[in-house]
């Protein structure tokens, strides 16, 4: 046993890792109106991380980039994955609190998924609108999970775990909805509860060892590269309504998509972006193919994992 699994409270079957920085939120998540049903596992990038005690919580430093700190801690600690039926990748600028946690948590048991994320607030910084609290339904089943704020069954993530050691920082949430041979209705955007991403998308770029000229999309290509497969977008295929009536047909459900125009008065994003994603999702769901074959890889990653200092 290793020191940091000597460590791990063991007071939850659910698990919350965070790489924190100097603004963290995560000693919020503790706060609200119930008490923590998980243990919080805090791997600071920063020294000046804010310091959290509490019974259900460790902090180790472990500095460097998010994915590749991450993949040390799996390999520093693999008990996780046996010691815990269920683990959340929360990024450290998600505003939350522990009863939106431990019903995130439930949730994900309760329809036996493998992989689900909450939706977002309205007012979020955001990459995709179709993750937005769309009021229509308790969850939207779907091929896509971002890589902010993930909850995982915890031996779905032992079998997707190999993706965050391949020297990528962005891009493997395009592929670990599909390391399962049977992922349908597996994967979900839970509606029921909303956290808000705080942060403007990509202003960690460079502690995540990206260069300034850099782009994101630029390394999502060699993930998709490297599997030899294709990423068209987040689709809804199906949901449950807020009485958890089963809901399916992508023109129904493209329909119930666009009631997030509602959203624009209050997002951060200016008009012309807002509705270009907006009409985007739309559009998605209703025509875009699912895409949730299982993939496979073919031969070696083409990261440069010496430059990336992972040789």
């Amino acid at each position: 046993m290793t020191d940091l699994d000597a460590r791990l409270p063991r007071l939850s079957q659910h698990l919350v890792i965070v790489r924190a920085g100097r603004n963290s939120l995560h000693a919020s998540w503790l706060r609200g109106n119930a008490a923590p049903d998980f243990d919080m596992l805090v791997a600071a990038y920063d020294d000046a991380a804010p310091k959290v005690e509490h019974p259900n919580v460790i902090t180790i430093h472990q500095p460097g980039r998010k994915i590749a700190g991450l993949n040390k801690l799996f390999r520093a600690c693999p008990s996780i994955f046996s010691d815990y039926t269920f683990i959340a990748l929360i990024d450290d600028d998600i505003e939350t609190d522990a009863a939106t946690i431990n019903e995130l948590f439930e949730i994900g048991a309760a329809y036996q998924l493998d992989l689900w994320q909450p939706s977002l607030t309205w007012d979020s910084h955001l990459s995709y609108v179709g993750l937005l609290q769309n009021d229509r339904f308790k969850l939207r089943y779907t091929n896509f999970v971002e890589m902010m704020c993930p909850f995982f069954r915890a031996s779905y993530l032992k079998e997707a775990a190999f993706l965050f050691d391949r020297g990528w920082e962005t891009g493997i949430d395009l592929i670990w909805s599909r390391v399962s041979e049977r992922p349908l209705y597996r994967s979900a955007i839970v509606d029921a509860v909303a956290v808000k991403h705080t942060r403007p998308v990509g202003t960690t770029k460079q502690q995540q060892g990206f260069a300034a000229d850099e782009r994101y999309d630029d390394q999502m290509a060699q993930v998709l590269d490297h599997f030899e497969t294709d990423f068209h977008g987040l689709v809804i295929y199906a949901a449950l309504d807020r009485r958890a009536r089963f809901v399916q047909g992508r023109l129904r459900l493209a329909l119930a998509t666009a009631r997030i125009f509602r959203a624009l008065p209050l997002s951060p994003l200016n008009t012309k972006a807002f509705l270009k994603l907006a009409l985007a999702a739309v559009r998605h769901t209703a025509s875009r193919p699912i895409n949730l074959d299982p993939v496979e890889e073919r031969r070696l990653p083409q990261v440069d994992r010496q430059s990336r200092g992972l040789a």
